[in-house]
């Protein structure tokens, strides 16, 4: 196929409109210039799309990248430190067994053996182990944490917001309910019992992201932390002010003793006890987890029998207003250290509430909409009189 240029095909088409007036041609100039712009502005556009397209794809491989990571550090600290001695002995015991099988053996069965033992089910764990370990991983991990745990106070915030103007909304329509619920007839106007439906769920959303926010902030703040310390913090956690106890090297500890070991790595007073009550926070949200997981397992294999145990426990429940109260007490007063944490609605204190909660959830989980009602009708009475 031949190229023809634009001065040809201009040409071409000027004979052809004056031979054929009325037609106009195949293409006169004006045509030719607007057909020219117009595929000129559909090239620009499709490299836009084709733009967009390259960044929306390289966007969701690092959102995949950030979810896969987050994912694979969404387990409890426990768990993550018990995997890391886990791949360590692993690590000794596989290269104890290599030594040992390929002592006897010249260099091409040592070699065997090696292949062997870079096989293994241990080597494999290793390697996991030592990827985690990689400074360019952890300092990955550190932004996700941040990110994560900004993310939750910002989500809290604006949940906040909307509370703030809902609130405001309801109280105005309260004021003079008889011209607002004219503006709801008229469809201008939500009602006033959907906005307090909606005013609920904002404030149970608001509650989870906070909660959730002091989880993330907790375990960015002690990833920076050495396990000695984060030992030693364990430790001053489950001490009573004025205990001590047998330390396992014949000598006793107490939370004063502690304290000194701690300030000797360079903290302050005031540092590790707000580090001690991080630490204590996550303790108790994977308590917490783990009494959930059993609660709702109880619930499900023996839904009657759970069920009275969940109404026993509802004289018990008063016991969560301690915790409460801690959230409004000054820190000198026996309030938190760290200022302005959300009630820590995961202490032992809420048990009761925790127990109840989840066996009655378990016993839910495989009802219809009716079935739960009537379920939570029931047990609401059956509190009632146990109270």
């Amino acid at each position: 196929m031949s190229v023809i240029s634009k001065k040809s095909f201009l040409n071409k088409a000027s004979k052809q409109q004056a031979a054929d007036p009325i037609a106009g041609g195949v293409l006169n100039k004006q045509d030719f210039i607007r057909q020219a712009q117009s595929a000129a502005e559909q090239r620009s556009a499709r490299q836009k799309e084709q733009r967009a397209a390259r960044q929306a794809t390289q966007k969701a491989a690092q959102m995949k990248q950030l979810e896969q990571m987050q994912t694979q550090y969404q387990g409890s600290s426990q768990q993550r430190r018990e995997a890391a001695k886990v791949y360590q002995e692993a690590r000794e015991r596989a290269k104890d067994d290599f030594r040992k099988t390929s002592a006897p053996f010249g260099e091409l069965d040592q070699k065997r053996t090696q292949d062997i033992y870079k096989g293994s089910d241990a080597y494999q764990a290793w390697l996991i182990y030592k990827q985690q370990s990689d400074p360019a991983y952890q300092a990955a991990l550190e932004t996700a944490r941040q990110d994560q745990a900004r993310g939750k106070r910002r989500t809290a915030k604006e949940l906040s917001r909307q509370i703030d103007e809902l609130e405001t909304q309801i109280y105005d329509a309260q004021l003079d309910q008889m011209a607002y619920q004219q503006r709801v007839d008229a469809g201008q106007a939500p009602d006033i019992t959907s906005m307090q439906e909606r005013l609920a769920e904002l404030k149970t959303g608001q509650a989870s992201a906070a909660q959730q926010g002091v989880i993330a902030d907790a375990e960015h703040r002690l990833s920076r932390v050495d396990e000695e310390t984060r030992t030693l913090l364990r430790q001053y956690n489950e001490l009573p002010a004025l205990a001590i106890r047998p330390d396992g090297g014949g000598g006793v500890t107490s939370r004063y003793k502690i304290m000194q070991k701690l300030l000797e790595k360079g903290y302050t007073e005031d540092e590790v006890r707000r580090l001690a009550e991080y630490e204590q926070r996550l303790q108790d949200y994977e308590t917490y987890t783990a009494r959930m997981q059993d609660a709702q397992d109880f619930g499900q294999r023996a839904p009657v029998f759970s069920t009275i145990v969940s109404a026993a426990a509802a004289p018990f429940k008063a016991l969560g207003n301690l915790e409460s109260l801690r959230g409004v007490l000054p820190k000198g007063l026996g309030g938190y250290e760290n200022e302005g944490l959300p009630t820590n609605v995961y202490s032992p204190l809420y048990g009761a509430t925790h127990v109840s909660s989840g066996i009655r959830g378990g016993v839910m989980q495989d009802m219809g909409a009716t079935g739960q009602f009537l379920y939570q009708a029931g047990t609401s009475a059956l509190d009632s009189a146990v109270t």
